[in-house]
């Protein structure tokens, strides 16, 4: 690196490779992406949570911790906008990470599954439950 007037320049040549390795680093999978639908055993637990803003709702512990080998969750938002908190406390309708209608969210670890509550931001929603196995 050389410095101009205080700030610190990169080479062309490192700068490539910097470029390179972040572009590298977006296309590797992540682990999220080795989880998939569980086997359909009979017991897998699809749920459908109905979600309003006057209290938070968490998963029902029956329909996750009772599919087995579930190591995730994709949750699927619909009809309107949740809230939603993974370390054990309550959401509200103003804070907590926001999902619109229609987005979705992977959870690949067990412990956030059974600790997320959603609340609606306003009107009532409905959030879809899928577990996901290894």
């Amino acid at each position: 690196m050389t410095s101009l007037g205080g700030f610190r320049y990169m080479s062309r040549m490192r700068y490539a490779l910097l470029v390179t390795a972040f572009m590298l680093f977006q296309a590797m999978p992540c682990q999220a992406a080795a989880l998939k639908a569980c086997p359909d055993s009979g017991t897998v637990r699809y749920e459908q949570l109905a979600v309003t803003s006057g209290v938070a709702v968490p998963i029902s512990p029956h329909s996750y911790l009772s599919t087995p080998m579930a190591r995730g969750a994709l949750i699927n938002v619909e009809t309107a906008s949740v809230r939603f908190r993974m370390d054990g406390t309550a959401p509200t309708t103003s804070t907590g990470q926001l999902l619109a209608s229609g987005d979705w969210v992977v959870f690949s670890n067990p412990n956030n599954v059974s600790r997320a509550q959603f609340i609606a931001s306003s009107t009532s929603a409905t959030v879809t439950v899928q577990p996901l196995c290894d």
